[in-house]
């Protein structure tokens, strides 16, 4: 699985209006997203929108131990961390 988003970690700017990345020294970098100034859910979107690279991670992480799984078995929640997986990546 080829990775084709921004690297995390993403920030959420103070204001919660973008998700932004920072460069090597720290500094911010380039926009990941901007937010829509007027909604009353900006910063809950914002802080989910950051957090993307974090649990897209730890989802393949949980899917790829497998935890002893019969073949065969299904196992609802990791049926929906590989369904999010697919969404997320495009696969």
């Amino acid at each position: 699985m080829t990775k084709q988003h921004t690297p995390g970690p993403w920030f959420v700017t103070p204001d919660g209006h973008a998700v932004y990345e920072k460069d090597v020294f720290g500094y911010r970098a380039d926009t990941i997203c901007g937010l829509p100034s007027r909604s009353d859910s900006r910063a809950a979107n914002a802080r989910l929108i950051a957090a993307a690279p974090d649990l897209l991670a730890a989802l393949e992480s949980l899917v790829a131990k497998n935890y002893g799984q019969p073949q065969g078995v299904t196992v609802p929640a990791l049926d929906i961390a590989r369904a999010a997986i697919a969404r997320a990546t495009g696969d």
